[in-house]
């Protein structure tokens, strides 16, 4: 027994051995990479950010009523005099409703497409003291942006599915800043419901805000994977939701948040703040693949150690026995992989450079396994070698499930580490199945 104790013991002090060795390759490679750059970081200081205040409705409107007197002439006779009074007013109307969908690509363009609708029932409700005329040839819809520098190719805008064309400054409503408006079509017949869609496209700056100038704003962002972005504002995203390649956030923003009603008149309040309650994403200074190699670098050993882990544990349980050199080509090939990733990611992707990386880690060491083990012993290394270097790659994606799955991994490890050392103890065991994995 105590000869069978010191052969195990051997083995595990061959595979200290070779981890010592492949730990000194792996520190250097580690150096290496840390001295390279992962990739070229965006320069913030030169981003403006970016404001959305829209769409809004500057609509002028003639007040007539008749001011009824009395007056009492020299003779002191009394008689009624009426008199026309006209008043010019300019009322500011919101939309009831607005939906912004946000498309963010990997060169940090972005389309933004506000759609939604207005209501004029307040403007065309009758008023009993009052004659109201609305100046439909002077209404313009405005579109407040901070930076208009960011635009890029041509914004696209419909009132009622038509098109219309823009012109500039937001002169009529000063307090919106910079932007553009567009007259309205002239028609007498104002349906109460009208419906329209803004296209703006951007370049991302270091920030993308909105107001919510709607009774109910909705905003739905397309983020790619890759890009270093968070929320930011007087709310958070209310939903995540995560695919292979874009992250999409949502908010429902109520309008009380913002501080000013939905329609008023210009001369008749004092004005308001109208970039209350911003919200949207900002990206972060620190670069994403950063993070990324930095998880990767920080798991490295614990990756070493698994995959020697998965030869020993073979070893054990097949009966047969490994070379010193075995353990020492298996524990390189992870330095091998991590410059292998760095090489493609000059060509790919950087998810995609991930992913043929790992496939090839696992393919060449379940290959030098099962040269020396046997044909049922790749099949075991390749399940066991995709198990724990599937949890590496969701560590980059998400770190939460890729902890966990190194946890299992190592678990189960364990326990076939355990089953392995009880039959390699056991001679009879042993000889029973040593051509079992074979």
């Amino acid at each position: 027994m105590l000869s069978l104790f010191n052969t195990l013991s051997a083995r595990i002090g061959l595979v200290a051995w070779a981890a010592v060795i492949s730990t000194l390759f792996l520190m250097a490679t580690l150096h290496y990479l840390q001295q390279a750059p992962k990739s070229t970081v965006t320069n913030l200081e030169n981003l403006k950010p970016q404001h959305i205040t829209a769409p809004l409705l500057v609509i002028p409107y003639v007040d007539h009523f008749v001011s009824v007197e009395t007056v009492t002439d020299k003779e002191g006779a009394s008689k009624v005099v009426s008199k026309d009074v006209y008043t010019d007013h300019t009322a500011v109307l919101l939309p009831t409703e607005l939906n912004i969908r946000t498309t963010i690509n990997t060169d940090q363009s972005a389309l933004v497409i506000l759609t939604g609708k207005f209501d004029y029932q307040t403007l065309t409700d009758p008023n009993l003291d009052n004659e109201r005329n609305i100046r439909w040839d002077k209404v313009q819809l405005l579109v407040g942006l901070k930076d208009l520098g960011a635009l890029q190719n041509q914004v696209k805008m419909f009132w009622n599915n038509e098109h219309l064309d823009l012109q500039a400054d937001t002169q009529v409503l000063p307090a919106l800043g910079a932007g553009f408006h567009v007259r309205l079509p002239e028609t007498k017949e104002q349906a109460r419901f009208q419906p329209f869609e803004i296209q703006l496209p951007l370049q991302l700056g270091s920030s993308l805000t909105f107001t919510p100038v709607g009774q109910k704003t909705e905003l739905t962002l397309s983020i790619p994977q890759q890009l270093n972005i968070q929320a930011t504002g007087v709310r958070k995203p209310q939903g995540k939701a995560l695919n292979n390649t874009m992250q999409i956030w949502t908010w429902q923003i109520p309008a009380l948040v913002r501080g000013y009603p939905a329609y008023w008149v210009l001369d008749q309040i004092k004005p308001f703040d109208l970039h209350q309650a911003p919200f949207g994403i900002e990206q972060k200074t620190t670069n994403p693949l950063e993070i990324v190699w930095g998880r990767l670098i920080q798991w490295s050993f614990v990756l070493l150690g698994l995959v020697l882990l998965v030869a020993l544990v073979l070893e054990l349980l097949s009966g047969r026995t490994l070379h010193w050199l075995h353990y020492v080509i298996v524990g390189v090939s992870v330095s091998l992989m991590y410059l292998l990733l760095m090489a493609l990611e000059a060509l790919l992707p950087f998810a995609s450079a991930l992913q043929l990386s790992l496939a090839a880690l696992i393919g060449f060491n379940s290959i030098i396994l099962g040269l020396v083990l046997g044909g049922r012993a790749l099949v075991i290394a390749g399940i066991l070698y995709s198990g724990v270097l599937m949890s590496f790659y969701y560590l980059t994606t998400l770190p939460a499930y890729g902890i966990l799955g190194i946890v299992l991994s190592t678990g189960l490890l364990g326990l076939l580490l355990v089953l392995g050392s009880i039959r390699h103890l056991n001679p009879h065991e042993s000889s029973e199945h040593s051509e079992e994995l074979s």
